[in-house]
């Protein structure tokens, strides 16, 4: 298999790209709210770096963008994006039998939602901790 051309891809702008120089992520958009997510990352790029950049991305993708829903594709032989998917909070929507080419093998079909995303988004807990402290504070202030 040869190099990938994603210009087009990445020269649209309803789609979002992100990379270092072990590689990146693509969010192709499918539908309005809904973006297939992309993960092509070398093996020295793989661990805390490509996690934290993930979840850069994703806060992104649901704070800067339309994104309510994020899905992708695994195919059965992957266990390292299938681990990686898994601990961005992914979850397993179904399985297809003999899906994918090569090799031929079954598919996993992965999704993360905003809502289930912003309940494990460290920022955005902080953000509303934050808010409510200040809110308590106010009230306090006010009388």
């Amino acid at each position: 298999m040869g190099a990938l051309d994603l210009t087009a891809l990445v020269s649209d702008a309803a789609n979002v790209a992100w990379c270092d120089k072990h590689g990146g992520f693509l969010a192709v958009k499918q539908e309005p709210g809904r973006y297939e997510i992309h993960t092509m990352i070398c093996p020295a790029g793989r661990g805390l770096s490509a996690q934290a950049g993930a979840i850069a991305g994703l806060r992104y993708l649901f704070t800067r963008t339309d994104c309510v829903e994020l899905v992708t594709k695994v195919p059965e032989y992957n266990t390292v994006t299938k681990a990686f998917a898994e601990k961005l909070g992914f979850t397993l929507l179904f399985q297809r039998e003999a899906a994918w080419d090569r090799p031929k093998c079954s598919v996993g079909y992965y999704r993360l939602t905003f809502d289930e995303w912003v309940h494990q988004d460290p920022q955005v807990k902080a953000a509303g901790h934050r808010f409510h402290t200040d809110l308590e504070a106010m009230k306090k202030a006010s009388g």
